[in-house]
């Protein structure tokens, strides 16, 4: 047999060995097989990942070859060199100095006892992740790319292994002259003197809390771009330093372009255009805002090139640039965040005292027979009534319609006239009086009845009027027949008595009705009832209609105007149907707005009922909304009130909102004090939201109203812990996953997550168009397509 017959044999059988290998395999060295082991310890790092909430890392060719070249290395020195500079090793490789590397051997075991294949992946991974540096490198989903190198060095039984990982700025595939020339205004190329922050040098930078409240404050006018915030003193405490300072770099749509890489050079400190940074004592000189005690600022922080104004592309963003001792220290984008269709648990309104079943019971029409009585004064000698005589007296009565079944007249006549001419003459003035009263009422009824006239002189209430009056005395103990004989014989007799004669000439009319309560005649019938429970002081009664009536006016059948418009006296027993008044007129005139005057309006009934729970309600829910907070001593009021509400007869759900409401004004309060010392404030104000709603066995739908609270607070951080365990469940709506994206990409970590991608993934599939929508003004920044992953589905999708 030929040399090379043997050589092409020997090497057919190292290759059938090679590839019989597993994970379970015992290493030979001689045949130590590199690739196994390189996708076996990928895999595993990929689930140590995933058990960690990152995801999977993406092989890259330069960063691997950088590791590779440093394995060789450290087997050929027999030494791992912690000092390696892999920043450099993977920028000559085509990338940047943006990687982080960890490395070691391992040993493979003795002659007799070799290791498998995946007891030294174990090895590996157990002693990358000892250190807690390395852990958190590991498991952090800002390192995206990775690359694997191992060497084995046959004769020591070592397998040196070394993991290069990367930022999404580890590659420099878009930092080529003619993609750069291609844009409408080419990026900078010029560092400004800056450095690349790192912990130390920015520690100030990441204890600012408000940065997109400072985002939002820039503006470009001509060629400057100016800031607007209203805390001057937090402002001077990012930038206290002399060589602290902002600067704006300008990005344009059309470095990201869906057919090549990002255009960009990422060995710089800017994507795009950046100014020259304005450093503190000239930005805060340049304050605008004048007097005496200027609190906040207003003026330009950064100065751009007339060019770059003239040819900035319609699609551009501008990018808040943080510098602190001359280090690029934050970028801030813009930013947006989705607030759906899905209510607001805070969303407060006014609660009227209208329980239906409650211990006043209920109340329904009750329109049984009843009697009004009224009296008509007679005319001297007049004995025929018309219509137009009785109806304004009818209408005195104010009662809503009825119908006259029967009427009994008691007719008195004053003593001057003779006996059988009274009796006549009061007999006809009855008679008239219910015939007019039958054509008021257009009834075809006879409702004459002789038996049900009764007709007097007027003799005994001649007797009651002269009692105890001094002027007519002289009557006193007069038999009837001497007072009519002193008045007929003496004319001054009978003009002094002619004052009490008039007063013995009138009706009293009594009749007995049905009320009509159907169609449009029932709401003025209850009106009635409740206007009469009122005048007889029965609050208990007037509340329990005043219900009944309210419920007619949600089922759109009375208007509430009546309701409105009624007067209702300042007493105690009368407190939750004045609430229930405002209550109606708040929601009919104002579009239910909670206004400012209607504090004062609640006040005034809670002051004269304190211990009614609607009063108390109502009082403290328009006096946290409209409130100006001066001390901690009036959050302790309120915060009393509230608490007193949890035992009162209104639902905890309402005292919930209310409390939320509470929490989030002082946290306002204590934010805009700007002292540590109220730290503690508002830590409780959070314990208090969040021992009100308990995330645990909570719904998806609740998890998101809870999340637009915190999110309102600007807690974005706990309204995404609360939200994050749904994400990949089913049956989510597609608001819960726009909320979910629009709230991560708040923070650029987040976009690096498992949970991101799986959100966006899901809200392509829901709505494609609003998916594609997000990236760009008004909404998300479109340098979300930094990421490549991200830039490779959106433009797939949308492109």
């Amino acid at each position: 047999m030929t040399r090379s017959i043997l050589c092409i044999l020997l090497l057919f059988c190292i290759n059938i060995s090679l590839h019989s290998q597993s994970a379970d395999s015992e290493i030979s060295m001689e045949s130590f097989n590199a690739d196994l082991m390189n996708e076996l310890l990928q895999n595993r790092i990929d689930q140590y990942r995933l058990a960690n909430g990152a995801d999977v890392l993406i092989d890259n060719e330069i960063l691997s070859t950088a590791a590779m070249e440093q394995a060789e290395d450290n087997k050929d020195d027999q030494r791992v060199d912690s000092q390696d500079d892999i920043g450099k090793r993977v920028e000559k490789k085509g990338g940047t100095r943006n990687a982080v590397f960890m490395a070691g051997y391992v040993s493979a075991g003795r002659s007799k006892d070799m290791s498998t294949y995946s007891e030294v992946v174990d090895e590996v991974i157990e002693k990358f992740s000892r250190s807690k540096r390395n852990k958190e490198t590991l498991t952090s989903p800002e390192f995206f790319y990775s690359g694997i190198g191992i060497s084995a060095d046959v004769a020591k039984r070592r397998i040196y292994v070394s993991l290069v990982m990367g930022k999404i700025n580890a590659l420099n595939l878009g930092a080529d002259k003619a993609l750069r020339n291609s844009l409408p205004i080419k990026y900078g190329t010029k560092k400004m003197g800056l450095a690349i922050g790192d912990d130390k040098l920015c520690r100030g930078a990441a204890k600012f809390e408000n940065y997109r409240k400072l985002y939002k404050g820039l503006t470009l006018i001509d060629n400057m771009v100016y800031l607007e915030y209203d805390n001057l003193k937090e402002l001077s405490r990012l930038l206290r330093k002399s060589k602290d300072g902002l600067a704006i770099d300008f990005i344009q749509l059309a470095q990201y372009p869906c057919g090549g890489p990002n255009i960009m050079n990422n060995t710089l400190p800017s994507k795009g255009i950046m100014t020259k940074p304005m450093y503190s004592k000239k930005l805060f000189k340049k304050n605008e805002v004048e007097g005496k005690r200027v609190r906040s600022f207003y003026g330009p922080v950064a100065k751009v090139s007339k060019k770059v104004v003239y040819n900035l592309p319609e699609e551009y963003e501008m990018n808040l640039v943080v510098v602190q001792s001359k280090a690029k220290c934050m970028e801030i984008k813009r930013g947006y965040i989705e607030m759906g269709g899905q209510e607001s648990l805070t969303k407060l309104d006014l609660y009227p005292d209208t329980a239906i079943n409650d211990v006043l019971g209920t109340w329904e029409i009750d329109a049984d027979e009843a009697e009004l009585t009224f009296v008509v004064p007679f005319e001297q000698g007049k004995s025929n009534y018309k219509p137009q005589d009785i109806q304004p007296i009818l209408d005195t009565l104010n009662e809503p319609k009825y119908v006259v079944n029967e009427i009994f007249i008691s007719a008195f006549s004053s003593l001057e006239g003779t006996q059988e001419i009274n009796e006549r003459l009061q007999m006809a003035r009855a008679e008239s009086m219910i015939r007019a009263i039958e054509q008021i009422q257009g009834t075809s009824n006879n409702l004459l009845n002789k038996e049900n006239i009764h007709t007097a002189d007027g003799w005994e209430i001649f007797q009651d009027q002269i009692t105890g009056d001094e002027n007519y005395a002289y009557f006193v103990g007069m038999d009837k027949a001497q007072v009519l004989e002193e008045m007929r014989s003496n004319r001054e007799v009978y003009k002094k008595l002619e004052p009490l004669f008039e007063k013995q000439r009138f009706a009293k009319v009594t009749m007995k009705i049905s009320y009509d309560v159907t169609g449009e005649f029932e709401e003025p019938f209850v009106i009635s009832r409740l206007l009469k429970a009122i005048k007889k002081n029965d609050g208990a009664e007037a509340l329990k209609i005043q219900k009944f009536a309210m419920r007619k006016i949600d089922a759109d059948k009375y208007s509430a105007d009546n309701l409105i418009q009624m007067e209702i006296p300042d007493e105690e027993q009368f407190a939750s149907i004045k609430v229930n008044k405002l209550y109606l007129d708040t929601r009919k005139n104002y579009g239910g707005a909670i206004d400012p005057e209607l504090t004062a309006k609640f006040k005034g009934v809670f002051d004269l009922a304190p211990q009614n729970d609607f009063a108390a309600y109502n009082y403290y829910l328009t006096a946290i909304k409209n409130a100006r907070i001066k001390n901690i001593a009036q959050l302790n009021d309120l915060q009393s009130g509230v608490q007193e509400l949890y035992s009162s007869r209104i639902p905890k759900k309402l005292v919930d909102g209310i409390n939320l409401e509470l929490q989030f004004r002082t946290m306002e309060y204590v934010d805009s004090l700007d002292s540590e010392e109220f730290d503690k404030v508002k830590e409780t104000s959070l314990d208090r939201i969040k021992k009100i709603y308990k995330i645990e066995g909570s719904s998806w739908q609740n998890a998101l109203k809870l999340a637009y609270i915190f999110i309102e607070s600007g807690d974005i951080n706990y309204a995404l812990g609360i939200m994050t365990p749904f994400i990949g469940k089913s049956g989510l709506s597609e608001e819960f996953y726009f909320t979910y994206i629009t709230a991560s990409a708040e923070d650029q970590e987040n976009i690096f997550k498992r949970e991101f991608k799986l959100a966006l993934e899901q809200a392509k599939e829901m709505n494609k168009e609003r998916y594609c929508e997000l990236f760009g003004e008004p909404y998300l920044t479109f340098q979300l397509l930094d990421h490549p992953i991200i830039k490779k589905e959106y433009c797939s999708t949308c492109d």
